[in-house]
């Protein structure tokens, strides 16, 4: 079975994700290894989107927005 092309917009998403779940993980003090382990994936699947060399499968992204969101609203929170 062929592999789809990867496209520019592919890559720029990949980029973008990158930067994403690295700066969460600055912001909120997540280890690579807290986040793979909250997102239930593998240490080496966080490390291969964070390089930018695969595009996680939609669970994971909807799991990765919900616990941004999560972080966000505890900081909101503590914040106040």
């Amino acid at each position: 079975m062929t592999k789809p092309a990867v496209t520019e917009q592919d890559l720029e998403d990949r980029r973008q994700r990158q930067e994403e779940w690295r700066e969460f993980r600055k912001k909120f003090l997540y280890s690579q290894r807290r986040l793979a382990e909250a997102l239930k994936i593998s240490l080496r699947d966080l490390q291969y989107v964070e390089a930018g060399a695969v595009t996680p499968v939609a669970d994971t992204l909807l799991r990765f927005r919900d616990l941004k969101n999560q972080c966000v609203a505890e900081a909101r929170k503590q914040a106040a």
